[in-house]
C-alpha cells in the first residue's frame, strides 16, 4: 500500500508530538506516584483484584528497589479507577 507524502508527513508529525507528550506524561506520572504512602500504594494494589501469588517477578528484579514495578502496578490501578469513574 502506498501512502501519499501528506499522509507520511502527518504520521511524522504525530510521532514528533507523541515524543513531546510522552515525556510530559512521564513527569506527571512521577509527580503523582512520588507522594504515595505505603498504605496508599497497598490500597491501589488491592483495587487491582489480582491474587499477589499470581504476580511473577523475574530474578533480576528481585533485588531491585521495586520502583518501576510499583509504578506499573499503580498505573493499572489508576486506569481501573479512571475506567470506573467513566462508567466503563
Amino acid at each position: 500500500m502506498e501512502y501519499s507524502e501528506e499522509e507520511k508527513a502527518k504520521v511524522r508529525q504525530h510521532i514528533a508530538n507523541w515524543k513531546v507528550i510522552s515525556a510530559e506524561m512521564d513527569k506527571i506520572k512521577a509527580a503523582e506516584l512520588q507522594p504515595l504512602t505505603d498504605e496508599q500504594s497497598a490500597e491501589w494494589f488491592n483495587r487491582l483484584e489480582c491474587d499477589p501469588a499470581l504476580i511473577w517477578i523475574p530474578d533480576e528484579k528481585l533485588y531491585s528497589s521495586g520502583l518501576v514495578e510499583q509504578q506499573r502496578i499503580l498505573a493499572r490501578g489508576h486506569r481501573h479507577a479512571s475506567d470506573s469513574r467513566r462508567g466503563a
